[in-house]
């Protein structure tokens, strides 16, 4: 018979390892960090059959309001607790709790995107420095191209005479469990989700600076379009702090790297790219997704469109 105090521990590794089998190592790390971090220890004193509705409510309330977790670790903390207690449920019989009736707030959280004028200063800085630490900039404010995406592009997945990226891989830190800890290491991984591995076409202007980076550093077929080399991606990390430090270099705003793809977003919008496209090169899965979360007008998008109306 299993102690009570192990009983969520075991339950929780053996859903952990279940679920490893059918997710992405990316999303296993960010599963196996919620149960050591935050849900492990809440049971070691007190039996899984002894928590009620309202001991979940609570929990949740001071996750939130004490704790203040985002929004987003409080969702992934309410799937990961809810797959758990199904397991357990069915494989230990332990009683049916119900997390349903716990809401988590849609976030407000801003998203940043660079101004036209920042814009123009990182393109004028790219095409006037053309090597690896300006190359992962200009791709992604003129494709949307998410980080890891860039690190594990190679030659062979850029047609320079159709003027087509394809999307095959991505690069991204993973923890590996072992029994001397969580260890991190570099993963080139499939594609974030079905419709993220896909055909990005490129602007004639991108075309002509991917064939003068591609003669400048000779990049061959296999290798990898930022480091040169067959076997090494590049390390996100690396080129996210080059990408700040440039950003200091210009005296613009230090944003994050990933507002390059907001404001691809943004801009194609503004130059009524139909939003089925964009939503197709930006390689989400509904239209929706891309209008509500990615693209955000500003004043001068909004002034263009309301002044389409007339007396």
């Amino acid at each position: 018979m299993i102690h009570v105090e192990s009983m969520f521990s075991i339950a929780s590794q053996e859903w952990l390892k279940y679920r490893k089998i059918s997710i992405k190592p990316s999303t296993y790390d960010k599963y196996a960090t919620v149960v050591n971090y935050h849900l492990n220890k809440l049971f070691i004193n007190k039996d899984i059959n002894k928590w009620t509705d309202n001991d979940f409510c609570d929990l949740f309330d001071q996750l939130m309001h004490k704790d203040k977790l985002s929004n987003s670790t409080l969702n992934t903390i309410r799937t990961v607790l809810k797959g758990i207690l199904e397991y357990a449920e069915y494989k230990y019989d332990t009683k049916h709790i119900d997390l349903s009736h716990i809401s988590i707030p849609h976030s407000d959280t801003e998203v940043i995107i660079f101004t036209k004028a920042e814009t123009t200063i990182l393109s004028d800085y790219c095409e006037t420095h053309l090597n690896h630490k300006s190359l992962p900039i200009y791709l992604s404010l003129y494709t949307g191209l998410r980080l890891g995406e860039i690190c594990g592009l190679t030659w062979n997945d850029i047609d320079l005479d159709e003027g087509i990226l394809y999307v095959r891989r991505t690069v991204e830190r993973i923890k590996l469990y072992n029994d001397e800890g969580p260890k991190t290491q570099l993963t080139v991984l499939n594609p974030k989700t079905k419709s993220s591995k896909r055909e990005v076409p490129l602007t004639d202007f991108v075309i002509e600076y991917l064939k003068a980076y591609k003669e400048f550093c000779d990049g061959q077929p296999s290798q990898y379009i930022i480091t040169n080399d067959s076997e090494k991606p590049a390390e996100p990390r690396t080129v996210e702090r080059r990408f700040k430090r440039i950003c200091h270099i210009l005296q613009i705003s230090n944003h994050n790297f990933h507002a390059l793809r907001h404001t691809f977003a943004t801009k194609c919008v503004a130059s009524e790219v139909d939003p089925k496209i964009l939503s197709e090169v930006l390689g989400h899965s509904d239209t929706s997704i891309t209008l509500n979360i990615y693209v955000h007008p500003t004043r001068e998008i909004k002034k263009l469109q309301i002044n389409k109306i007339k007396k």
